[in-house]
């Protein structure tokens, strides 16, 4: 499918300072064009993925970019650590945790379904330690 949503909240433009607005981005990497969605006013931005885009890498010099790997989407530094078993959306998960200095002082949170949590998908019986979720928080827009 090739396609990655990102719902946040940004500040507004100059005029309207402090006011924050429900955002939706859609980066669509079969054609290289990225969607952003004002949820206030229904206004939608379309232009192409940067290739410095978090969920895409570069391909060669032209521009061009493709939705990253799990590999190169889940990079993690040699200092994370392993933060407990928390509830998320009725699923016990293992929360491992990184705070990445280099990406503008950023937390992730990745979410794995803990032991005793299985899922069963076409051909696929009794999955364990799915990914479940990734919580990004960052105070510096624009790093990551």
């Amino acid at each position: 499918m090739n396609l990655t949503r990102i719902d946040y909240t940004s500040l507004g433009d100059s005029f309207d300072y402090g006011v924050m607005t429900k955002t939706t981005r859609i980066d669509d990497f079969n054609t290289g064009v990225m969607y952003v969605i004002n949820a206030a006013d229904g206004n939608c931005s379309i232009q192409s993925i940067p290739t410095t885009d978090t969920f895409g890498r570069p391909v060669g010099q032209g521009g061009s970019i493709r939705i990253a790997t799990a590999a190169e989407l889940f990079y993690i530094s040699d200092e994370y650590f392993y933060k407990g078993v928390f509830p998320f959306r009725d699923v016990d998960c293992n929360v491992y945790t990184d705070f990445r200095q280099d990406l503008g002082n950023t937390t992730f949170d990745w979410l794995i379904s803990s032991d005793g949590w299985t899922a069963t998908e076409e051909g696929n019986a009794g999955m364990t330690n799915i990914p479940i979720g990734l919580s990004v928080v960052t105070t510096e827009i624009g790093k990551i």
